[in-house]
């Protein structure tokens, strides 16, 4: 029988959920919506559009970080690069004209 090597692509990762989804993006699309949930649920003494209105931002919010790409990176990676650079230390400092 013959045997042929199928190349591993390492390149994107690897479509899970119906072929469209990568896991990464499924748990940050689970996560979104969760956490709108939650936002939504604490919010009771509010009208129920705003409540939506919590959920629906907690759901773009989650699928902001799952598909959009930001200088050619997802922004999960681009967030937590800005995120360290923010704590770093900066190794030199302008304070102006001395």
């Amino acid at each position: 029988m013959r045997r042929y090597p199928v190349p591993v692509q390492i390149t994107e990762p690897e479509r899970i959920f119906g072929g469209l989804l990568s896991f990464k993006q499924f748990v940050y699309i689970v996560a979104g919506a969760s956490l709108g949930g939650m936002a939504g649920a604490a919010a009771v003494f509010f009208p129920v559009p705003v409540r939506f209105a919590l959920f629906g931002l907690g759901c773009a919010a989650g699928m902001a970080i799952a598909f959009v790409k930001l200088y050619h990176t997802p922004m999960d990676v681009f967030l937590w690069h800005w995120f360290c650079w923010k704590r770093s230390g900066r190794a030199f400092y302008l304070k102006g004209d001395e």
